[in-house]
């Protein structure tokens, strides 16, 4: 199971999608509990625009290692990008409690509070907290932006941000 898990990560990486899903459903009907090869299998078939597919992946993934901080993650970005903002929070918080050092999902969590939620101030507070934390300039800077956007926002009438859709994100 875990030299085909390999090959599945091989091709994935030389861009072999279709393959990949092959050998991560083979490395899983050997090893179904490889939550590794759920993962894996998950993000391939994201990749590949199998969103319902590939969400039931990360969630076994996630489920039978339930502080898989990588799973819960990317089953938050895939929900994201679905517009699942409630499912997507809920993926980044419990990614985040199971590792608090994980910072970069403060950030994500941030965004979703300032421009699906509208709640402002619970994402200047995570921003704040991820800041607290020196993160990578580039990351840095994008919270900084995020800040400076919501502050703005709250000066303005209704102290909202628009839908993120609607600015193409």
């Amino acid at each position: 199971a875990l030299r085909l898990l390999q090959a599945g990560s091989t091709l994935r990486a030389q861009g072999r999608h279709e393959e990949a899903v092959d050998a991560f459903e083979q490395a899983l009907i050997i090893a179904p509990s490889l939550a590794e090869a759920h993962h894996q299998l998950g993000n391939a078939l994201k990749t590949l625009n199998r969103h319902s597919e590939a969400a039931a992946s990360l969630r076994r993934a996630a489920e039978i290692e339930p502080g898989n901080v990588h799973a819960l993650s990317d089953l938050g970005g895939l929900y994201l990008q679905l517009g699942q903002s409630d499912k997507a929070l809920e993926s980044y918080q419990r990614a985040y409690e199971s590792k608090p050092d994980h910072r970069d999902l403060l950030l994500n969590m941030a965004l979703i509070y300032s421009r699906n939620k509208g709640d402002n101030a619970k994402a200047l507070e995570l921003l704040r907290t991820f800041l607290a934390g020196n993160p990578e300039a580039q990351a840095a800077a994008a919270a900084k932006q995020e800040i400076t956007r919501i502050e703005q926002a709250m000066k303005q009438p209704g102290g909202s941000l628009p839908n993120p859709s609607a600015a193409g994100r």
